[in-house]
């Protein structure tokens, strides 16, 4: 099979019902969105070292090619998906400090790659939710990105707690 098909050679392109659409398409730029943060949730996972956490990031991986085929499929659930998610977030959290202000990305190589998964993830967040005022959208897709936002946020604050890098505080000069 050739990767080529030419197809798209006028600006348009197939959903997967088969639908035709235009290449700026917002639900065809919500799929490139999606596969922008599933490369960048590979890259992430190339950098770490913990077997656990490789397997998450690649259920988010899996999770993100099932929104990208169904963004708009009522009949999918993605409520175990989510709790999945929430889980995660609680056992990490279990082991980190509390948080009062704002950190600066960064730290170690993974952690840095993990904000900007995160930062990737809310900008396809938004662009569903644009997506949600012109067509029908899977009511877990908007909360299943925003739990994985915040996952890949404290992802980012255990890797480089278990590094011992010490994360920089946001030093508002504006008080």
């Amino acid at each position: 099979m050739k990767i080529y098909t030419k197809n798209g050679d006028r600006g348009q392109t197939h959903l997967v019902d088969g639908m035709k659409v235009d290449k700026d398409d917002i639900r065809i730029e919500v799929i490139g969105e999606l596969d922008e943060l599933n490369s960048h949730l590979g890259l992430l996972a190339s950098n770490l070292n913990n077997s656990h956490e490789n397997e998450v990031v690649e259920e988010l991986q899996q999770t993100i090619f099932l929104i990208s085929g169904n963004i708009s499929n009522q009949h999918i659930s993605l409520d175990s998906y989510v709790t999945f998610i929430e889980k995660e977030i609680d056992n990490i959290q279990s082991i980190l400090s509390s948080q009062n202000a704002f950190l600066l990305p960064g730290g170690h190589a993974a952690a840095a790659q993990a904000h900007v998964c995160r930062c990737v993830c809310r900008r396809v967040e938004r662009r569903v939710y644009t997506l949600s005022k012109n067509c029908p959208i899977n009511d877990g897709v908007l909360k299943y990105l925003n739990r994985m936002s915040d996952f890949l946020y404290v992802l980012a604050r255990k890797i480089n707690f278990e590094n011992g890098i010490h994360e920089k505080i946001w030093q508002n000069t504006c008080r």
